[in-house]
């Protein structure tokens, strides 16, 4: 066949594995929650081998429990060398019995990096059918080669997973230059029935489940293979299979990438479907631009580095291949730089590198300071240092040693940045190629020099005028600075119909003026304004609940203290209950619950969301669209979101922070920190969230200033939550 060239595939390292199990990447087993699921894994290398595709890095996994919620699932793997194999992502990186996927939708895509290479591999949980049910391994599209190499043969695995036996079975060929073997084909007597899925222990005469059987295809003649292959049975809906004499064609599968924040070290990586190791995959920019500081590995698909600038870049990518039969692909991405606030960059630190002595928030740059990260400080690991999207010299502008946590940025390097705020950033590189970093701002002032009063000698500082350019405010009187002294304080003002956004540096409102920064010239301040949207008005008529209106519920009592709120939830159609009389109190809200919630709240009609698509939002729930709006609005990014799952306190105070923002509401807090009697305990992500909504006397702790953040809040806490927010809304 001249579409295929086993000269491409040299040998078992970079070949597709016939008659063994991978040597790089096996999924063994299934966890859901804790416990282990009852499993039998088709593999290579057994009695009969059962499918050809398992070589191509197609792996199935049949599983007896049939209660069980396929998008719950967490995967066990085994890893041939660690040494070899450096990671396994979907999208981000997996933990073996930890990390959760959605398998309802059919096979999700693993892959390894392998000596610098990609290797993919399809994944697929099967679980067991009420009823006969037919099931076919593999795509709707089969590469088929039946060169020496296949040792002429390609075997397609087939099964029953009902619990009741699979009658009728047969399959058709119409294909060119293939036909079916004679002693593998199934249907005509005593080869159409398949026994029910009632063991995952080895029973037929072969070594496999009597539940599985298989199609074997043997060549027929030589030239390229084209055509179908059918398989039908009793009461089921036939199977079509498409058979050619070449591998699909690769595509880029990344749709979407995280998000970056200027001067913080940034890596994504750019997958394709290619299950092919022979098959050399490299990417190429081909049109729009990378944020300045960023680039595309060519090699691995990688893009990676320290954005320099904000805003939203878009670009496309394209993948060319090594075998000359397979087109390129190509895939049009976005990447959005947010601006580097403080609360953007702290969001950055990965957990596991928290810094633990922090560079002071003000500086004048005259001496060394010292910066302490949560990790052991190894060379392989170690990526660098970044200052404003500049790599610093390791030894010139900072010195680290072997094993320490401590990093020391001499003095002539602080020294040599402008007075105003700054972003460092320190980055690694794991041992399975995970980039983590961690990263904080800092200000840098102008160190003043006193003088003795009454000499004639002493030079005059000159004074220059700050001007406040309101743009349809109340009046704020101009105000004169010393040259290289910060204002007295920022002003606030007011503009009837609309909240007041900050004083910036330009008239477009672009460039945030934080009022730390040292005046040094004649200065144009100006007011941004964003329009204060319509408050949400509560219905007179209460919202018809799922259960009977009633403000008294049986496991509800008039003098629980929280009681008030759930009455006031209810009757307003904010909460309902969970059963015809029931509420549930002290059961833990999900994911799905809150942004439902907040969705009522907020006035919003999610079905306006319908057509949004997330691959961690399931379709056809009753919450699907109040979790595109929660996704669409940022109310979730970057955090944990898996709508069914219980949620942690400081995860909600994250989520109502945003929400608070989203609904613009204006209010005034102290800037005193909070001691909170278990703040260790408290992610630096959510402490601030914890620290504004504490102030405002929505979150107020479990007693003694503990705020008890990893633990689930309640039904009662969340209503008596959302009544407070609804409060705060409204004044």
């Amino acid at each position: 066949d001249p579409k295929y060239d086993p000269a491409h595939m040299p040998d078992f390292d970079t070949a597709p594995i016939v008659g063994a199990k991978d040597p790089y990447f096996r999924v063994d087993g299934v966890k859901y929650g804790e416990k282990d699921l009852t499993t039998y894994v088709v593999e290579n290398g057994k009695a009969i081998n059962m499918d050809t595709l398992y070589g191509y890095g197609y792996q199935t996994i049949f599983i007896l429990d049939e209660d069980v919620d396929m998008t719950q699932l967490k995967p066990t793997f085994w890893f041939g060398s660690e040494e070899r194999v450096h990671t396994t992502y979907v999208g981000t990186k997996q933990e073996s019995g930890v990390s959760v996927q959605d398998f309802s939708q059919g096979a999700v895509q693993y892959g390894t990096i392998i000596d610098d290479n990609e290797k993919n591999y399809n994944v697929s949980f099967v679980k067991k059918q009420t009823g006969a049910k037919l099931f076919v391994n593999g795509p709707d599209e089969r590469v088929v080669f039946l060169d020496e190499y296949f040792e002429h043969k390609h075997d397609i695995l087939i099964a029953n997973i009902g619990d009741e036996e699979l009658t009728g079975i047969n399959v058709t060929l119409d294909a060119t230059h293939v036909k079916l073997d004679d002693y593998w084909t199934v249907g005509g007597d005593n080869n159409h029935t398949l026994a029910p899925f009632t063991s995952v222990n080895d029973e037929s005469q072969y070594g496999e489940l009597s539940n599985l059987g298989k199609i074997r295809l043997l060549p027929d003649g030589e030239g390229d293979i084209e055509g179908t292959l059918t398989i039908s049975a009793d009461g089921q809906e036939p199977v079509v299979i498409r058979l050619n004499g070449r591998a699909s064609n690769p595509v880029i599968t990344t749709t979407e990438l995280a998000g970056a924040v200027k001067y913080v070290p940034y890596a994504y990586l750019v997958s394709t479907n290619n299950m092919n190791d022979w098959n050399e995959v490299d990417f190429a920019l081909i049109d729009g631009e990378l944020p300045e500081g960023v680039t595309l590995n060519e090699k691995t698909g990688e893009i990676f580095g320290v954005p320099t600038e904000t805003g939203t870049f878009t670009f496309t990518v394209r993948a060319d291949y090594s075998y000359e039969s397979f087109e390129s692909s190509e895939a049009t991405l976005t990447l959005t730089v947010d601006n580097n606030t403080d609360e953007n960059v702290a969001a950055q630190i990965d957990e596991g590198y928290e810094i633990t002595v922090p560079i002071p928030e003000k500086i004048t740059g005259k001496k060394d300071v010292v910066w302490e990260i949560d990790y052991d400080y190894n060379a392989e690991e170690f990526q660098g240092v970044w200052l404003d999207g500049q790599l610093l010299e390791e030894g010139v502008d900072y010195t680290v040693e072997n094993g320490s946590t401590k990093i020391t940025v001499r003095a002539q390097t602080m020294g040599n940045t402008s007075n105003g705020k700054h972003t460092i950033a320190v980055a690694y590189r794991t041992s399975d190629n995970e980039l983590k970093k961690s990263a904080q701002n800092y200000t840098k002032k102008k160190e003043t020099t006193k003088t003795s009063s009454g000499g004639s000698g002493a030079p005059a500082i000159p004074t220059f005028q700050v001007k406040f350019e309101e743009n349809g405010g109340s009046l704020v009187s101009d105000e004169k600075v010393k040259q290289g002294k910060t204002l007295s304080s920022l002003p606030t003002t007011t503009r009837e119909g609309f909240y007041f956004g900050g004083w910036y540096q330009d008239a477009a409102c672009t460039v945030v003026f934080y009022g730390t920064e040292p005046i040094v010239q004649e200065t144009t301040l100006y007011a941004k304004w964003e329009a204060i949207p319509a408050v949400p008005v509560v219905p007179e008529t209460p919202v018809t609940p799922e259960s009977p209106a009633s403000a008294e519920f049986d496991d509800v009592t008039i003098d629980a203290w929280y009681y008030p709120d759930v009455h006031w939830a209810f009757e307003n159609g904010f909460m309902v209950g969970t059963g015809e009389k029931t509420f549930s109190p002290n059961e833990a809200v999900t994911g799905s619950m809150v942004v439902a919630v907040l969705a009522r709240l907020a006035g919003v009609d999610t079905s306006a969301y319908a057509n949004e698509s997330f691959d961690d939002v399931y379709e056809g729930q009753w919450y699907t669209n109040d979790a595109k709006w929660a996704k669409a609005t940022g109310l979730v990014e970057g955090i944990p979101f898996n709508p069914p799952e219980e949620i942690t306190r400081e995860w909600m105070a994250i989520v109502i922070a945003r929400f608070l923002q989203y609904m613009k509401v204006s209010y005034e807090v102290s800037a005193e920190t909070i001691s909170f009697a278990d703040a260790s305990e408290i992610t630096p992500a959510a402490m601030e969230s914890l620290q504004l909504l504490y102030k405002l006397e929505i979150f107020k702790g479990t007693g003694e200033m503990k705020m008890n953040p990893a633990s689930d809040t309640t039904r009662a806490e969340f209503a008596a939550l959302t009544h407070r927010m609804y409060g705060l809304l409204t004044q």
